[in-house]
């Protein structure tokens, strides 16, 4: 399962609970979430032991690489957003 879709599972507040339950900040989350950072091996570690191992973080560091790559393009070209 997706990250992203895990979280989603959680309903309403799951960012703040997850940032809650690994000790960061719910903006740690929400740019893990839009794809702006990736979680650290400590975090990726937590993340599968609270999911029960349900988030495969292999589909999000491929999507991961995607966003880097599409932000590189929209600098390159100057359209960035």
């Amino acid at each position: 399962m997706r990250f992203q879709d895990w979280i989603k599972t959680l309903g309403f507040g799951g960012q703040s609970r997850v940032a809650r339950l690994l000790d960061l900040s719910p903006k740690t989350v929400s740019e893990w979430m839009n794809l702006r950072r990736s979680p650290k091996t400590k975090a990726r570690n937590a993340i599968r032991r609270i999911s029960g191992g349900k988030v495969d973080f292999a589909l999000f560091d491929i999507e991961y690489e995607q966003a880097i790559a599409e932000r590189e393009e929209a600098i390159e070209a100057g359209t960035v957003a």
